[in-house]
């Protein structure tokens, strides 16, 4: 069943096949462009999103990053759903490091001794850059007096640590 006069699409102009592979070429270029920029994009975001959240020199959780961690866990541990435990660490003697071998150096520290952090808790443990020298680390789903024991673990290997600087 067809509306109108037969005659008139008989009368409209067919296109050529060179030009139908001519702007379906176009339309395929402009897909994979547009594919292309989308992935770009999302990589962008990824690094954008890490930036936001992670310490630039320790790559830790920032602070604001692990505040906010810290209430979500928080909530659950009100809830009855999670056991947490925190450990609040600072490094003794930093100030005399800075002042003596340069700010490099303490960086450097700051760098090794977050490695360490990290190599003690398990993969979803939370561990953060409080700010300067200063960590939280949340262990999630411990019973005491594990924590304890992984807190005195952490202390030891940064007092035992060689800071190669």
């Amino acid at each position: 069943m067809r509306e109108g006069d037969i005659s008139i699409h008989n009368q409209m102009p067919q296109p050529r096949q060179d030009e139908l592979q001519g702007h379906m070429s176009m339309v395929q270029r402009l897909v994979r462009f547009v594919e292309a920029t989308t992935l770009e994009l999302e990589d962008a975001n990824k690094q954008l999103s890490i930036i936001a959240t992670h310490d630039q020199l320790t790559k830790l959780l920032n602070r604001g990053e692990i505040e906010k961690r810290f209430k979500i866990e928080l909530q659950r541990v009100k809830r009855g759903e999670e056991n947490m435990s925190v450990i609040m660490m600072d490094v003794d003697n930093f100030k005399d490091v800075n002042d003596t071998l340069g700010h490099s150096a303490g960086d450097t520290v700051l760098r090794q001794v977050s490695a360490i952090l990290q190599a003690c808790v398990r993969e979803y443990d939370l561990v953060g850059r409080w700010g300067g020298e200063e960590f939280l680390i949340l262990l999630l789903g411990y019973n005491p007096p594990e924590p304890t024991a992984i807190a005195e673990r952490i202390r030891k290997l940064v007092e035992d640590s060689r800071f190669w600087l």
